[in-house]
């Protein structure tokens, strides 16, 4: 990540405060908070984009529970396709806060 420019944080809790102040989420859902995390992001305000990094499929539960992924990586994967998942992610963050603004503006 840091070689890509990215200042990653690792997360060990899902404290708010650090869901707010991120940009993008990647998590491995086979972690102890992976999936814990990726529901705290998609309910954070705005929501955090979510970048699944796995050697498996994304989960069933991500389904059950209504968390949206901007994008799933399947191991191993290249650094230029975590930095291109990462830009997407970002771009659909910028989307959301955009529709987020006219909203609250209307």
């Amino acid at each position: 990540m840091d070689r890509l420019g990215y200042q990653p944080v690792i997360a060990e809790i899902t404290a708010q405060e650090q869901l707010a102040s991120a940009d993008v989420l990647v998590i491995e859902p086979t972690a102890p908070l992976g999936i814990t995390l990726a529901q705290a992001a998609q309910y954070a305000d705005p929501p955090v984009p979510i970048v699944c990094a796995s050697v498996m499929a994304p989960p069933a539960a991500f389904a059950e529970l209504g968390i949206e992924l901007a994008d799933a990586l399947h191991k191993p994967f290249s650094s230029q396709r975590l930095d291109a998942a990462i830009m997407r992610a970002l771009l659909s963050r910028c989307d959301t806060r955009d529709r987020s603004r006219l909203d609250h503006a209307a």
